[in-house]
């Protein structure tokens, strides 16, 4: 029986692929080295550690878009504060990944060429000082069409 198979019930409870990923990784370990020691059943320190974060629940995405927001916009009014005058522009644009096929996720957007490809939309926000002299990333939002 295979192993995807006979967890896919404890794998559908995580949205995250690398977690998946990760869980699986251990259960392997375990499964391998017959015990549940995570000593014993890591490479290296680095394994071990990835392993407790996973299991003792203190593993978290890095990458959370509204933290990521929040940041570029508390930096951003840091930066233009004191400014007479801000402009705010506003560009939608396509993160092209023609190559990808299995990212979570991925929709279709148009190519340099109009072609249709993988990919995904974004929707930046940036603010430009009065001068035109210095430019912030003030926001950016991350999404798919499917």
């Amino acid at each position: 029986m295979n192993l995807v198979f006979y967890i896919s019930g404890l794998l559908s409870c995580f949205t995250d692929r690398r977690i998946k990923n990760n869980v699986i990784q251990l259960i392997k370990r375990i499964m391998e080295r017959k015990t549940t020691q995570l000593f014993a059943i890591s490479k290296d320190k680095k394994e071990f550690n990835r392993f407790k974060s996973l299991i003792d629940g203190s593993l978290k995405s890095i990458l959370d878009n509204e933290k990521i927001s929040e940041a570029l916009r508390e930096n951003s009014v840091a930066a233009m504060s004191g400014q007479k005058q801000v402009i705010l522009i506003h560009d939608p644009c396509d993160i092209r990944k023609k190559y990808s096929k299995e990212l979570e996720n991925i929709g279709n957007v148009l190519d340099l060429d109009k072609k249709v490809v993988n990919g995904y939309y974004t929707f930046n926000t940036v603010a430009i000082d009065e001068d035109g002299k210095r430019l912030h990333l003030v926001d950016t939002k991350i999404y798919s069409n499917i």
